[in-house]
């Protein structure tokens, strides 16, 4: 995994995608296996934090919308402001099933305007329609 990283590290458009190929496979082979999906989500959030190009970078977030937690939230919320990456952010912290992931969303709306405050608006609203799917199918006597 460290190869791939190292790659994943200097990923730019046109660059040869077989090792986010690899990644990917690497997080499919971990999925039941909570340890091994912590150890990728933090070597993917190192990278993130990283100079890696921006393509590296959303290609991250569209992984941390699949294993992300709780650990990504801080870098993923540091990243709304940041008119690049924001849309990719937003993204993966949407599909994050976490109140902390809906707290800050909320937190940075405070921080953006425009599209981006739209797009958190949007995020907002989809994550409140899945709450709402989901507990339309409880029994009356499971909702507390």
């Amino acid at each position: 995994m460290e190869t791939l990283i190292a790659i994943l590290r200097v990923y730019d458009w046109g660059g040869d995608r077989g090792s986010l190929m690899a990644i990917d496979a690497s997080i499919v082979a971990a999925y039941g296996n909570a340890e091994k999906l912590a150890e990728i989500e933090q070597a993917l959030l190192e990278v993130l934090q990283s100079e890696a190009p921006i393509p590296a970078k959303e290609y991250i977030c569209r992984q941390l919308a699949l294993i992300g937690t709780d650990r990504c939230v801080p870098v993923l919320a540091a990243m709304l402001p940041d008119a690049e990456l924001s849309d990719q952010a937003r993204l993966a912290l949407e599909a994050i099933p976490t109140t902390l992931a809906d707290e800050a969303l909320r937190a940075a709306l405070d921080k953006v305007e425009g599209d981006q405050r739209a797009g958190i608006v949007n995020s907002l609203d989809e994550r409140k329609k899945r709450l709402v799917t989901s507990t339309e199918h409880l029994d009356a006597n499971e909702i507390k």
